[in-house]
């Protein structure tokens, strides 16, 4: 139904804090890098503002599907800044840029 939500990271952001994993002094353990949780139809909807001209079709829609939310890092970030200054409409748009179509 488009309200199922999922976890998400910007490529960009994942290489930068690995990068800096390697070159600090991070103890062992496990984080969840998740950027930002969104919803299927939050996403559709930002879509439809770079590209109004877009069509969706949704599928199924009386399925209710589970939630995968991870919740941000916190401990993560005493030890190496995890910052992306960047809105999901500005990424997607970013990525759209790096495209011919």
């Amino acid at each position: 139904n488009g309200n199922q939500s999922r976890s998400f990271i910007n490529i960009d952001l994942l290489t930068d804090v690995l990068k800096r994993i390697i070159l600090t002094p991070v103890p062992s353990g496990i984080y969840n890098l998740v950027e930002r949780n969104l919803s299927v139809i939050d996403i559709v909807y930002t879509l439809k503002e770079i590209y109004p001209e877009l069509e969706f079709i949704f599928i199924n829609q009386h399925l209710a599907l589970r939630d995968l939310k991870v919740s941000a890092e916190t401990s993560l970030k005493k030890y190496i800044g995890i910052e992306n200054p960047v809105d999901f409409k500005t990424e997607l748009i970013n990525f759209k840029d790096k495209f011919a179509f």
